[in-house]
């Protein structure tokens, strides 16, 4: 008796639900759904108060990365569910319910192109893209989305309440460990969820009891034949799994049967049985076993025969009884009893047929053997769905560490509303839609070697996108000036700051929105602010001297004096410039009572001469350019190296009132910096650049700094904390020594590590958040976009020659005006004169070079001369 009331113990554990109805009359009471709550509990049973009833919440999780991830981190990922599962006594399901949408609303809706009429080429080049990029994925018409439906049996509401109150805290660590995330499902969530399945709608209100929303939502009419359901708009059949290999790979057998093209349901229904019960069920197992072997040798004694031992078949059952025993006790395991069902639907019983014989034979390769339900099909159908209820009895035994094989995380997506395209998710074969917006840390680092992709990639992402589909303002700065083609492409602003040239800036000026204000605490905190980037300029021109706090009074008590002048006016006349604040500081120096105080002024005077009528005169004059563009590329590449740092200095900060001005309107700022490494060559400027990315975060920025190496940002320590932390960062062909650094500050698997070293121009490896994806970013050079995003030279000739252009050869008119011009300015009457050509075939190619910015033309004397720095072009 012992032993039978062990082994009924233990299959007592897979509790069948009590039907609400024994035959259904209609749709509805074919569902054992007894109430729905508002926040998503629903009652499953009504006992009449007599015993307890069953409740259960839903909850939607999201996938992680599994399948990249080492051996060892798989193993410590499948430790973490075992001790999950190992500790949990309730039933519990995991679903993954396949749902059709329309893939090109739904990411419609994803993707936003609110400026499409300003920008109809990126629209079009964008809209081309998407294209390429589903026809190389696999992104169906089917969203996947998974579930965890757990089970509680309670006598009344609010008891099943704090049953699952105090649950969720223990799931929501145990899927903040697994790198994922979960969401307690209210109740017209799971509504939704029941709607998009069975009649593709998903938007349903909520009610207080919510049953009136079930017939909007179940199927419009329920058929069941012996091995199928007519549902009046589809047809469906439910599979249970019959039998398992002995060993089964944890990274298919849920992913195969999860993953069908159409809409499908793919469930886990689990009873845990718990380890005294696993324990008296194997003891009493093997107890039985024992016996039936004492028998076996009785019998042949009594017949005579020589008894030398049991059959090979017996002892071979008790060997595997004492394994189990002992792998329960050395690896403290729980028992399970699981049942692993897949619902297939069609539009036809023809394509349903052949549906059921795919999953059959996918399945049947990855160790499993899928049979039809026959004459259940409803109450298996009720069993499937992310309800708690369980209706068929189709459950077997499974120790925790083979049940961890159907586990169901595989590969981590993004898709994200009102963000950029990525590329394509080179592991699931789906788009990669991020917003940065909703990264706890926006801030994003680009690095990658010429050649790799990395500039294509980012005109393609955070420069054209952005444009596109947000209204957030994007300042660039470009050490080297290759920004300037697509700049002008995009119609924004491209400011080539040199010294004696045609651009000035007067950073002292004041916005016509302050000075009409009226507020006094407003022209306080600019004046204030006007001070700080004086003495931080001061003190960047003061060369190999000590710029004291004393140096910072004075500078700042003149800059005051500036601009109480300045708000005097009734009328914005005058503006302060350079000059006028040197003229400021010489006066000061003749009111001066100290000689140490005039001898402090004197030094500033006397740094600030190259300032404001030297070589170095960029900000000493009235600004001759307006900033009300929102895409503005600040040119460096024609700074001289000693004015680097107050040129950075000055940049900085007109980037803080521009952000300061966006953030009391609304209006997001993003800051780009292209070849940080040219910037960050000199520690000074590398300072006052990575102290405004950190400061520009409480201003709404978003900043995205572009490296060609990785040993470059290492070198820095701020740079190298800046990458640890940084929420969004994309990794292009960085293979040997840098690949080897990044690890030991970015955790990979080798997976991750090894597509480090793919030197395919276009992919890369993308951090986001938690979330690790290896992209694919190519673009087709058929797409109208190609040309204005790509930078390689020698690819954009060989395409012009291909197309018959017959400027486009190697050594020939492109080349020698390039020659010419690097080596002196030169007019077209000149060119002309020098080269054999045509006027017409000199027009279009000082055109093309211009327009690819390898060529720049300047007015001199009432004409135009073409010019080019020192080590372009050629």
């Amino acid at each position: 008796m012992a032993v039978l009331h062990a082994i009924r113990n233990f299959q007592k554990s897979a509790r069948l639900t009590q039907p609400l109805f024994r035959i259904p009359k209609c749709v509805r009471q074919a569902f054992q759904i007894y109430r729905i709550y508002a926040d998503g509990i629903f009652q499953l049973e009504d006992r009449k108060g007599k015993e307890k009833d069953l409740y259960d919440r839903a909850y939607l999780f999201a996938d992680m990365n599994y399948i990249n991830k080492n051996d060892e981190e798989k193993r410590e990922v499948l430790m973490a569910l075992m001790q999950f599962l190992n500790a949990m006594n309730a039933d519990f399901k995991i679903t993954a319910m396949n749902v059709s949408r329309n893939t090109e609303q739904y990411l419609d809706g994803l993707y936003r192109e609110q400026n499409r009429e300003a920008y109809p080429e990126v629209s079009k080049g964008m809209r081309e893209w998407r294209e390429e990029l589903e026809q190389r994925g696999s992104m169906g018409d089917v969203n996947r989305l998974l579930y965890l439906t757990v089970t509680v049996r309670a006598l009344r509401y609010t008891d099943a309440k704090t049953y699952f109150s105090s649950l969720e805290i223990q799931l929501a660590r145990l899927f903040q460990a697994f790198d994922s995330r979960i969401f307690p499902l209210q109740a017209g969530e799971r509504l939704a969820a029941l709607g998009a399945f069975f009649r593709g709608q998903e938007q349903i209100e909520d009610d207080s009891r919510g049953l009136g929303k079930l017939p909007a939502i179940l199927p419009v009419s329920l058929d069941a034949d012996k091995d199928y359901l007519d549902m009046g708009c589809m047809y469906a059949s439910v599979l249970t799994a019959r039998e398992y290999t002995s060993s089964l790979r944890e990274d298919r057998v849920f992913q195969c049967l999860s993953t069908l093209p159409y809409p499908s349901i793919c469930t886990i229904d689990v009873a845990p049985t718990g380890q005294a019960a696993l324990k008296d069920m194997l003891a009493a197992a093997h107890i039985n076993q024992e016996r039936t072997i004492a028998t076996e040798i009785d019998t042949k004694r009594k017949r005579g025969l020589a008894a030398l031992g049991t059959s090979y078949a017996k002892e071979k059952q008790r060997e595997e009884l004492e394994a189990y025993q002992d792998q329960v006790e050395e690896n403290n395991e729980s028992g399970f009893l699981a049942g692993l069902l897949v619902v297939v639907t069609a539009q036809s019983e023809e394509e349903l047929r052949q549906r059921i014989e795919g999953v059959q034979a996918v399945s049947r390769e990855n160790g499993v053997k899928l049979e039809l339900y026959h004459w259940v099909q409803i109450k298996a159908l009720n069993t499937a769905l992310p309800i708690g209820c369980r209706l068929v009895d189709n459950l077997r035994a499974f120790l925790t560490s083979s049940f961890v094989a159907l586990q169901p995380f595989y590969a981590q997506e993004l898709q994200e509303a009102g963000g950029v395209l990525y590329g394509l998710n080179r592991t699931t074969g789906n788009l990669v839609i991020g917003n940065r917006k909703r990264l706890y840390s926006p801030h994003g680092i680009v690095i990658g070697h010429t050649g790799s992709g990395k500039s294509f990639f980012l005109k393609s992402t955070e420069i054209s996108q952005v444009l596109l589909g947000t209204d957030d303002d994007l300042i660039c700065i470009d050490p080297q000036n290759e920004l300037q083609e697509i700049c002008r492409e995009f119609g924004g602003q491209f400011l080539s700051l040199e010294a004696q040239g045609e651009c000035h800036i007067n950073p002292l000026e004041i916005p016509e929105q302050i000075f009409d204000s009226g507020d006094e605490l407003r022209k306080n905190q600019f004046i204030a602010d006007q001070c700080a980037w004086a003495s931080a300029f001061c003190e960047s021109i003061m060369k190999n001297m000590v710029y004291t706090q004393e140096h910072r009074v004075l500078v700042n008590r003149c800059v005051r004096n500036l601009y109480q002048r300045a708000f005097a006016q009734k009328k914005r006349k005058w503006q302060p410039t350079l000059v006028d604040l040197r003229q400021e500081i010489e006066d000061a120096m003749g009111r001066a009572t100290e000689p140490s105080e005039a001898s402090i002024l004197r030094r500033i005077y006397n740094s600030l001469e190259e300032q404001v009528g030297g070589s170095s005169d960029l900000f000493s004059h009235q600004s001759n350019v307006t900033f009300q563009n929102r895409l503005l590329v600040f040119g460096l590449k024609k700074v001289d190296p000693e004015d680097w740092l107050p040129v950075m200095t000055t940049v900085m900060h007109f980037l803080t009132n521009r952000m300061t001005y966006n953030q009391q309107h609304d209006t997001a700022t993003r800051m780009i910096v292209d070849e940080t490494q040219v910037i960050c060559a000199q520690k000074s400027s590398a300072d006052i650049l990575l102290k405004a990315v950190t400061t520009y975060r409480k201003f709404g920025g978003i900043c995205t700094l572009v490296f060609q190496n990785l040993s470059r940002v290492l070198e820095n320590p701020e740079l190298r904390d800046m990458l640890s932390n940084c929420g969004y960062k994309c990794i292009f062909d960085q293979g040997g020594v840098d690949a080897a650094a990044l690890r030991e500050i970015q955790e990979l698997s080798d997976v991750e590590y090894q597509s480090l070293a793919e030197a395919v121009p276009g992919y890369c490896l993308m951090i986001w958040g938690t979330k690790t994806i290896l992209l694919d970013a190519r673009m087709s050079g058929d797409n109208c976009l190609y040309e204005k995003f790509s930078t390689n030279f020698h690819e954009k000739k060989e395409r012009r020659q291909e197309a018959g252009d017959p400027l486009a050869r190697e050594g020939t008119l492109d080349v020698e005006i390039l020659r010419i011009a690097q080596a002196v300015p030169v007019g077209k009457e000149e060119l002309q004169e020098l080269l054999p050509c045509t006027p017409g075939e000199l027009d279009a190619a000082l055109q093309r070079l211009c327009r690819e910015g390898r060529l720049e033309a300047v007015p001199f004397a009432g004409k135009l001369q073409y010019r080019t720095g020192k080590g372009d072009g050629l």
